[in-house]
């Protein structure tokens, strides 16, 4: 019954762009007596979700992240300046027979070290991005899922108050 019910209520169709949800499914129509206060369209639901879910947010910083490091990779290594002080005595008369040595130093880069980084750096932005896709596909399953299930369940719902309201017109004559 459960796959019936996929199959027929909730297709999911893969776009070039992304994932589209079928237009106009809802949850089905609230039973006689029942106000329709939010119909929840599935299509409503997982826009709903895409932008507010926390895993989605976690991947799209890693990807945010992962962009940093390619900037940081592309750059150049930040020369360093240094300071030693030796033979200091710690009083002031002591200070005058004290060397000071002041150092400068950049580091050069051979044998293709920045290429590598900047490709180690955008391969890990692809890792991110398919991490992101991933989270993404795992959030339209997961919403599929309980969305069919509450449809059921509201079905269910429906048929059981049809099966009382019927069994009192019966219990009544």
């Amino acid at each position: 019954m459960f796959s019936l019910l996929w199959r027929a209520l909730v297709p999911l169709i893969v776009t070039a762009g992304g994932l589209a949800a079928p237009p106009g499914l809802a949850l089905a129509q609230p039973p006689a007596g029942r106000p329709d206060a939010s119909a929840l369209t599935l299509d409503a639901a997982l826009r709903r979700a895409l932008a507010s879910h926390p895993d989605l947010a976690i991947a799209a910083a890693g990807v945010e992240a992962a962009e940093g490091r390619i900037r940081q990779a592309g750059l150049r290594p930040n020369p360093e300046l240094g300071v030693a002080f030796e033979n200091f005595s710690g009083d002031l008369e002591g200070a005058r027979e004290s060397e000071t040595t002041v150092e400068l130093s950049n580091r050069f880069e051979v044998g293709g070290k920045r290429q590598a980084r900047l490709e180690v750096a955008r391969a890990d932005r692809l890792v991110a991005e398919e991490d992101l896709r991933t989270a993404r596909l795992d959030l339209w399953r997961d919403l599929q899922t309980d969305f069919v299930l509450a449809l059921a369940a509201q079905r269910q719902l429906a048929l059981a108050e049809e099966t009382l309201a019927l069994a009192r017109e019966v219990a009544a004559t």
